[in-house]
């Protein structure tokens, strides 16, 4: 990228540090409550800057939605103790929760955000997306949670197109081991180590080790209450958290249809979540997957 260009990445991340959670605060919002994201729809610049960079950051969660997801978060937490993202696999690295979607309207009304629509409508290329996954993480203070630099289409056999957002439930900063991204990797080759798909024959870009920093990568600094953005084509990978608190997140992921979700949703999806929010019907179709 040329020096404008990293200047103004720059910029973006500066901006997207003020925290659009420091309003005054609103009383804490009952399960299933919402009010309207921050951001709900991109501008044609927003449009732009993802396409071209594979990520953008907005302000996503108000002070109040925001204390409202993190205490549902902590209270399944305390649920699921030591059982806690069994759907997906358990971490020794980090307090995990798979399957949001199914576990609280304070988290299903997150997937139906128009913005989050629309992002990943726009990453995915066509209209019909559907929910793959929603997660939680925390990286345990002094653990060894960095990953090796990947994309995260290649994961799923039969994608065609993926959408990942990571929603900052802390502050995410160097310290606490802010996500790192390459600027336009999802315009290359995926990197070499790396899982692929079957749809995808194409040549890797050699890495001599995907764990050590990548020329041109950055880390995601942001605000409690800002989204993430990501194509799921662009590089990146999660950090150690060096500091001694915590740095929560959530990770919400559209694909095509043909990509299988990450567990069941439809099937374990609340009556009462279909009814409160319509477009689950469209997000989280029955098919036979999982039956």
């Amino acid at each position: 990228a040329s020096g404008r260009r990293l200047g103004a990445l720059r910029q973006h991340l500066r901006a997207a540090a003020a925290s659009p959670a420091a309003s005054a605060a609103q009383p804490a919002l009952p399960e299933g409550a919402s009010t309207p994201a921050l951001t709900q729809s991109l501008s044609a610049e927003q449009r732009s800057a993802f396409l071209e960079d594979g990520f953008l950051i907005i302000p996503f969660l108000d002070a109040a939605r925001l204390e409202a997801v993190r205490g549902a978060v902590e209270a399944r937490v305390a649920l699921e103790g030591d059982h806690g993202g069994w759907e997906g696999g358990h971490s020794g690295v980090a307090r995990r929760l798979c399957n949001l979607f199914v576990k609280g309207n304070v988290f299903a009304a997150l997937g139906v955000e128009p913005v989050m629509q629309e992002a990943a409508r726009l990453a995915v290329g066509r209209d019909d997306v559907i929910w793959n996954a929603m997660n939680f993480h925390d990286p345990i203070p002094g653990e060894v949670a960095r990953q090796h630099i990947h994309a995260d289409r290649g994961f799923f056999p039969q994608c065609r197109g993926y959408f990942n957002a990571v929603i900052a439930l802390d502050d995410l900063s160097a310290e606490n081991g802010a996500t790192r991204l390459v600027p336009g990797s999802h315009l290359r080759p995926w990197p070499n180590q790396q899982p692929g798909n079957e749809l995808v024959h194409i040549t890797r870009a050699p890495l001599d080790d995907t764990l050590d920093d990548v020329p041109g990568q950055i880390q995601a600094e942001c605000a409690a209450g800002c989204a993430i953005l990501t194509h799921g084509d662009l590089w990146h990978g999660a950090m150690d958290n060096h500091s001694s608190g915590t740095r929560r997140v959530l990770h919400l992921g559209f694909a095509c249809p043909e990509t299988r979700p990450q567990y069941e949703i439809a099937g374990a999806l609340p009556d009462e979540t279909r009814v409160l929010f319509p477009d689950c019907s469209q997000l989280a179709p029955f098919v036979n997957w999982w039956r």
